[in-house]
């Protein structure tokens, strides 16, 4: 037997309890969306334990990273008509060349 259409009470008028409520998710705007898509994409995907931290720290590879983008800023710091966005990725002779 229904007990609500048994109920002697008004409608809209509930009999005992409280309602049931259900968690909703908040509406987001395009650019939120996007936002939160970036952010998920930027997370590490595995953190990585102190050991591997210290073999990339240590490695040559990432000392001559550390070293070159270091003196790159020093010099950019130090020079007031300095282009930091100048590509020192390019040879020299490349530049000859044309």
């Amino acid at each position: 037997m229904d007990h609500h259409r048994t109920s002697k009470l008004p409608p809209g008028i509930l009999r005992h309890g409280m309602p049931e409520v259900m968690e909703v998710t908040p509406a987001l705007t395009e650019m939120e969306k996007n936002v939160k898509l970036m952010e998920e994409e930027l997370k590490p995907s595995v953190e990585l334990s102190e050991e591997e931290k210290q073999a990339i720290a240590l490695s040559p590879e990432f000392q001559r990273f550390v070293l070159r983008a270091a003196k790159i800023m020093e010099r950019a710091i130090c020079e007031e008509q300095t282009d930091i966005f100048v590509d020192y990725a390019k040879s020299a002779d490349a530049d000859d060349e044309r």
